[in-house]
């Protein structure tokens, strides 16, 4: 159960005390109760104390479904009470200033979270002790403001499932970012300001210290005890696995102590001996059966295993024969090789001849060449004889003819 509201506890802490009249917001007119000395309203805490409790309710729903809750007041008077409660509660709050686009924007400010605990890591190492004090203070300076606006978010890495705000009209921007989300809002309204974009309104004072704390106080009960129920839940379920683990074990155990006194019947102290001759009776025709089966057995398996033998050794020589075939197959491949190797040497030296005798051919040629030149050198001075006999044979008949006539 949420934390209960008592009536007693609103007014002692001063709930009901309003904002001046002079300042005072129409739509929280019927949250009003009255005027006090014409100057101060005050609200009507009939109303606060159900709506209060309908907020408390809703936050142990969100709480209790490991929802996050993130607190927001940025005022002085709440920063303390604000950062306290979110603490004991272990929920994000933001004291300090509200950084535009929180929640619309998130990712960004997840960077800038990413860079304050690398700012935080660098300020332990030695580097940063080798620094300029100017460097080192600006770089302290830095860190300062990162953890002024994200040190209560550090650890929320997403989204969160409610907002816990107090003074609605100081954090209006928070309001409208998670109206644009549609994330819900419980407000602490005070009469100044406007109950429109507030999912649960809760009317009163907003200015006084006590009535923040109560405030504060209240919402982080209610977490506590809904993360109380979660770790119940979990500690009922652990204590059912055990359990069933041990009725299984124990049962077991019974079982086998069942049997050992059903193999083991019980004996009389009186009846030891007579009960130890007639084991020894019982158990000699046990063992020879025993025996004789064995026997019986063993000559029933003798046959299947000579019969197993014979196809055994099939494999054998079907072993044997495909070594045999390997070798033949291995002599094959290697007469094939050395073929292969004898026609690689074959063609090498034909083509070496080829080589060789293309040259031989060229030098026949020119021998033929040679001869014929020689004939031609030793023909020609025969045949210039002939011709010059022959030419002397000609002039004399011719000289002998001109004789002829002229006789």
């Amino acid at each position: 159960m949420a934390a209960t509201v008592d009536l007693k506890e609103l007014i002692e802490h001063g709930v009901h005390f309003g904002h001046r009249t002079c300042f005072w917001e129409p739509k929280m007119a019927p949250y009003i109760y009255g005027k006090k000395s014409k100057d101060l309203h005050i609200i009507n805490l009939l109303k606060t104390r159900p709506l209060m409790q309908k907020a408390l309710n809703e936050m142990e729903a969100v709480a209790a479904n490991n929802g996050k809750i993130l607190f927001v007041s940025t005022k002085r008077i709440a920063q303390q009470a604000i950062e306290e409660a979110a603490e004991k509660c272990e929920m994000p709050s933001v004291s300090k200033r509200w950084p535009g686009g929180m929640l619309t924007n998130f990712k960004t400010i997840l960077k800038s979270v990413k860079k304050m605990r690398q700012l935080e890591e660098f300020i332990t190492t030695e580097a940063f002790s080798g620094m300029k004090k100017k460097e080192r203070l600006s770089v302290q300076r830095e860190l300062g403001k990162l953890q002024a606006s994200f040190n209560g978010i550090r650890d929320m890495t997403s989204l969160p499932d409610m907002l816990f705000v107090i003074d609605v009209g100081h954090e209006h921007i928070a309001i409208k970012e998670a109206k644009k989300l549609g994330i819900p809002v419980i407000g602490v309204v005070d009469t100044n300001c406007s109950p429109e974009d507030i999912d649960y309104v809760i009317p009163g004072n907003d200015d006084s210290q006590k009535a923040i704390n109560l405030y504060t106080r209240l919402a982080s009960e209610t977490v506590d005890v809904a993360r109380e129920k979660i770790r119940e839940k979990l500690k009922a379920a652990q204590v059912k696995m055990e359990g069933s683990t041990r009725v299984e074990v124990v049962k077991k155990a019974a079982k086998k102590a069942d049997e050992k006194a059903v193999a083991e019947p019980t004996i009389a102290p009186g009846e030891e001996t007579a009960a130890a001759s007639t084991d020894v009776e019982t158990k000699k025709p046990i063992v020879t059966a025993e025996k004789k089966i064995i026997r019986v057995a063993a000559k029933a398996k003798q046959q299947p295993k000579a019969e197993v033998a014979e196809p055994t050794k099939k494999p054998a020589t079907r072993k044997k024969k495909t070594s045999e075939e390997a070798d033949t197959v291995k002599s094959k491949k290697g007469s094939s090789a050395t073929k292969k190797i004898t026609a690689g040497t074959d063609k090498t030296t034909a083509e070496k001849s080829t080589v060789a005798k293309k040259p031989a051919t060229k030098k026949k040629a020119s021998t033929t060449t040679t001869k014929s030149a020689d004939k031609t050198a030793t023909t020609s001075p025969v045949k210039a004889e002939k011709k010059s006999t022959a030419k002397k044979v000609t002039k004399k008949e011719t000289a002998a003819e001109s004789k002829t006539k002229g006789d």
